[in-house]
């Protein structure tokens, strides 16, 4: 990307970032969203990835939209990695996963809080 192009797109985001910044208190309060992370192991098929068939993975969901919207928009990437070394060589192993579509979130509880998720990879 030429510098040019590169202040061009600092610029824009700076304006969009101020325009955002300077909306009205109310407007924002009426967004709802929630950002979780995860954090676990991934088991893929052992027939097609072995050695490197459980691997470590991380994950952010997002999901974001108005408080009366009776659906949130959701955005998530999941990542997961494996290395083996022996005597047959090194394996790296890894998958990305990218997931947008929509999310339902019920409330019942402050420490109990289930979803229901439609997503498209």
């Amino acid at each position: 990307m030429s510098s040019s192009n590169c202040l061009k797109v600092m610029g824009l985001a700076l304006f969009t970032a101020a325009l955002l910044l300077a909306a009205p208190t109310q407007a924002r309060a009426e967004a709802a969203g929630n950002v979780n992370f995860t954090f676990g192991l991934k088991k893929l098929s052992e027939n097609d990835w072995q050695p490197v068939e459980n691997q470590r993975e991380f994950g952010i969901q997002t999901d974001w939209g108005g408080a009366d919207w009776p659906i949130n928009i959701a955005a998530d990437i999941l990542v997961s990695k494996d290395d083996e070394g022996g005597s047959a060589g090194d394996f790296d192993g890894n998958t990305t996963e990218i997931g947008v579509g929509v999310r339902k979130t019920w409330t019942l509880t402050s420490s109990c809080v289930p979803i229901s998720v439609e997503a498209w990879s």
